[in-house]
């Protein structure tokens, strides 16, 4: 439901449906989608509109990122070992192909939110590659395995700060692994830290992780890491709220044995299960780690739950952003359409005032240039000898006129003051044009497809209200679900290797509820 939503807001601010992985949205922008309409009316969309949210993994080297990566999705798309890939950002996204990879260029067509990236930072282009897979756990998220930070004077080639300063105001989720077992906080990490926690607007789309928790040896030495780096986190960073270091691990991730099917279902992964279910927030946070053994470690607490639910928050986070943003770009696109039909209007209304103004300046002029013409004609026998001449007929007014012309002494005078009348009308009409020129007004058709704009502004209206809808319906369903589960299951998980797949807690079963 989530993802069928998130496929039909696309759709509408794109004109396709869909997954965009195959082509750039901007590209499919036609005259009847949001993102054009609102080019057309000045309405700016800042950034092409994402059909899946963004998550970002970042931290120090051998933190784990590339390995929770590959276990949320069920797929070993990503290299894993030390030192792997210091210097590329890798995105996983949904694809046709499993592993297949793009190069940086294409990369960036893929997603035109980057492009300002690569063009502010000479060489990110070069580091950044895409991989896809056809797994249903990426119908609404995308991940994005950053470089391993370590201190010293390595030379990623391009500005890495700068590129993860960039990438944190895009992304709607930032994962801070650090690792306990080698360095759980390096300089670097913390430095990047701090500066895109200044920077980001929403500080709570950061979230920090103590990972590869079950190699420590006691459970002592695991509370004192945990109390050592959040102190240190915390001197450094002003949270303004209390701060939340979340231990995890992966099973089986020590002995790379993590996606094998002791652990995870086949064709499953974290983001594909059945139920929403299938965590208990009401049960205990003790997770049990295969080993190579085949036994199980318990009392090791691994918040992975925690973290599920953090990504599962912000996908519905995404959601309910994405149905507001909608509506508002949608109210505002049909106010801007309405004010331009309302301006050409306005246009046309004066446009049709100066006619009529012009309209009378002409029947001055006219009406003063013929009685010029007459009095021209009753003072001057030349005149009247070449009116006869050309109309033979008009002798006898012609008579009459200059009869008329020498009985009275003021036609002289009242010539001139004519001549004088004529040329001032003449000049006020010359810049009452000047002066009341047309204003441009939108042609017919313009004026056809700006009411094609507002029947189809109003159709994404009534869309997303419907939309909003079914996702509030959903969730109220999964809630009600969630609580019936709950209540029905209040005995803790058995550490029980023999234990049935329903009663384990593995990879398989955690996120279907996503899609």
């Amino acid at each position: 439901m989530t993802a069928e939503i998130m496929r039909e807001l696309c759709a509408l601010y794109h004109g396709s449906g869909g997954d965009t992985t195959d082509s750039d949205p901007s590209a499919q922008d036609n005259q009847m989608a949001l993102a054009a309409i609102g080019r057309r009316v000045g309405v700016g969309v800042s950034l092409p509109f994402r059909e899946r949210a963004m998550v970002m993994v970042l931290g120090n080297i051998s933190a784990g990122k590339s390995t929770l990566i590959n276990w949320l999705i069920g797929e070993p798309i990503q290299k894993t070992g030390m030192g792997i890939e210091t210097r590329h950002f890798a995105i996983v996204t949904k694809g046709v192909r499993t592993s297949s990879e793009l190069a940086g260029v294409s990369t960036v067509e893929l997603f035109p939110q980057l492009r300002h990236i690569a063009d502010k930072h000479p060489g990110f282009t070069d580091a950044l590659i895409c991989r896809t897979c056809p797994s249903e756990s990426l119908s609404l998220v995308d991940f994005i395995d950053t470089p391993g930070l370590t201190d010293g004077d390595v030379d990623y080639g391009y500005d890495i700060d700068g590129v993860l300063d960039e990438l944190a105001h895009q992304v709607d989720l930032i994962l801070v692994m650090l690792d306990p077992v080698t360095q759980a906080l390096n300089k670097r990490t913390l430095s990047v830290v701090q500066r895109i926690h200044k920077s980001v607007p929403n500080k709570d789309k950061l979230r920090f992780l103590l990972s590869k928790v079950d190699e420590m040896p006691t459970e002592e030495e695991r509370i004192k890491v945990l109390c050592q780096t959040t102190q240190m986190l915390t001197s450094k960073i002003d949270t303004g709220y209390a701060f939340d270091l979340m231990p995890i691990y992966i099973p089986g991730a020590k002995d790379s044995t993590y996606l094998l099917s002791s652990h995870m279902s086949p064709n499953s992964s974290p983001l594909t299960v059945t139920t929403k279910s299938s965590f208990n927030d009401d049960q205990p946070t003790t997770q049990y780690a295969a080993t190579a053994s085949g036994a199980y470690t318990s009392q090791i607490a691994n918040r992975i739950q925690d973290l599920h639910s953090e990504i599962m928050h912000t996908i519905d986070r995404r959601v309910q952003t994405a149905l507001h943003s909608c509506k508002q770009d949608t109210e505002t696109m049909i106010h801007k359409t309405k004010e331009q039909q309302s301006a050409d209007k306005a246009r046309r209304a004066y446009n049709k005032r100066a006619n009529v103004t012009d309209r009378y300046y002409v029947f001055a002029y006219v009406a003063c240039a013929l009685l010029l013409s007459v009095v021209a004609i009753c003072t001057s026998a030349s005149l009247q000898d070449m009116c006869i001449r050309m109309l033979p007929s008009s002798r006898v007014y012609i008579e009459q006129m200059n009869t008329i012309g020498t009985h009275m002494q003021t036609v002289a005078h009242l010539e001139s003051g004519l001549k004088l009348v004529f040329a001032a009308i003449a000049l006020i009409s010359f810049l009452a044009h000047l002066l009341s020129s047309r204003q441009k007004v939108l042609t017919v058709s313009e004026i056809s497809v700006l009411e094609e704009y507002l029947s189809f502004l109003y159709g994404c209206k009534v869309k997303c209200a419907q939309l909003t809808k079914a996702y509030t319906h959903r969730q109220q369903e999964q809630d009600s679900t969630q609580h019936n589960a709950m209540s029905a299951q209040q005995q803790p998980i058995v550490n029980n290797p023999a234990a049935s797949a329903s009663q384990q807690v593995t990879p398989a079963r955690v996120m279907d509820a996503w899609a």
